[in-house]
C-alpha cells in the first residue's frame, strides 16, 4: 500500500505534463509511422540535443545538471552517438558532489523497423576519493506503429569491486506525434526500479525544436524521486518528436538515472557506500 501511494505521488508531474500536451495539440499523424521504406538512413544527417534538468531533494537541497548528445551518420545503415552529462547533488548529506558521465553508441537501424547496437559508458562522482561505474553491453529497440519497446542489457563494474549484470526495458507510446509517454523496469546489483516519464515538443521551428519532461523513479523499497526539464534539439528538416528519436538519436544519457544512482542512499537514510554499490542506474 506504501508502494501504490508513492509511486502514483511521484508520477503526478508526469501525469499532468501529458495530460496537459495531449489536450493542447490535435496533429494529424505523422507519416513516419507508416513508412515501411527499408531505403531511410540510420541517421538522418548530423543533429543534437542539450538537456537542463533539476529538481529539489528531499528535505532540503537540489539537484540539477546539462546533458548533451550528437549522433553521426556512419555510412548508410549505421550510426554513432556520443553522450555527456555534468550535474550536482547538494543537501541531505552530500554536500557539493559532482557528477559526470560520458557514453557511446554504435548501431545500425532501420527508422521503419528498429536499432540494434553495442553501448558503453562511465559514470564518475565526486563520492570518498572518487567512485566510477563502467558499463557495457548491447541495445535494441523495435518500432511498432506509434509503439517503440527499447532495451539495454550488460555487465557494469564498480570502483569498489563489484561487477554485476543489468539490464533494463522500456515501452514507449506516442499518442500525438510530438508527445511521448514511457513506462520502464530495471535492474541491477540486486536493486530494481521503476520508471515512468513524459515529454512534449511543444515549440518546433526550422530545424530545431523545444521539448519539456518529467522522468519519476521508484524503487523496490517504494523510495522515489522525480525530475523535470527542457530539451533542446538541433538537426535536419522540422521533424517531430517520433521522428527524432527514430530518425537522428537514440535514447541518450540522463541525469535523474544518475542521480538516483548516486543520491539515494544519503535522501534516503542508507550508507551513501552501499547505496552506490547496490541502487540501479538506468543510463544508456
Amino acid at each position: 500500500m506504501k508502494f501504490l501511494f508513492k509511486l502514483i505521488s511521484v508520477s503526478l508531474l508526469s501525469v499532468t505534463l501529458t495530460s496537459a500536451a495531449a489536450s493542447a495539440k490535435a496533429e494529424t499523424l505523422d507519416a513516419v509511422v507508416g513508412d515501411s521504406s527499408s531505403s531511410l538512413p540510420a541517421v538522418d544527417g548530423v543533429n543534437a540535443k542539450l538537456s537542463f534538468e533539476g529538481r529539489p531533494t528531499y528535505g532540503g537541497g537540489e539537484v540539477y545538471g546539462v546533458s548533451g548528445s550528437m549522433s553521426f551518420p556512419l555510412g548508410h545503415q549505421f550510426g554513432l552517438q556520443i553522450d555527456g552529462v555534468a550535474g550536482k547533488i547538494d543537501g541531505n548529506g552530500i554536500d557539493d558532489v559532482q557528477v559526470y558521465a560520458g557514453a557511446a553508441h554504435l548501431f545500425w537501424r532501420d527508422p521503419s523497423r528498429g536499432l540494434i547496437g553495442a553501448y558503453g559508458s562511465v559514470i564518475h562522482a565526486d563520492l570518498f576519493s572518487g567512485f566510477t561505474v563502467y558499463k557495457g553491453g548491447l541495445e535494441g529497440g523495435m518500432y511498432l506503429g506509434r509503439w517503440t519497446v527499447e532495451g539495454i542489457a550488460g555487465v557494469a563494474h564498480e570502483d569498489f569491486g563489484d561487477t554485476s549484470a543489468f539490464g533494463d526495458i522500456e515501452l514507449a507510446y506516442y499518442p500525438d506525434d510530438d508527445l511521448r509517454v514511457e513506462i520502464g523496469y530495471g535492474a541491477m546489483d540486486g536493486g530494481q526500479i521503476f520508471k515512468l516519464g513524459g515529454e512534449w515538443a511543444f515549440v518546433r521551428h526550422g530545424q530545431t525544436a523545444t521539448s519539456a519532461f518529467v522522468d519519476s523513479y521508484i524503487d523496490d523499497d517504494g523510495e522515489g524521486l522525480a525530475i523535470a526539464g527542457l530539451r533542446f534539439y538541433f538537426g535536419k528538416d522540422n521533424k517531430t518528436l517520433i521522428r527524432r528519436y527514430r530518425k537522428d538519436d537514440p535514447q541518450s544519457a540522463s541525469l535523474s538515472a544518475i542521480n538516483f544512482h548516486f543520491s539515494s542512499g544519503q535522501v534516503y537514510g542508507q550508507d551513501c557506500q552501499d547505496a552506490c554499490t547496490d541502487a540501479y542506474s538506468a543510463t544508456r
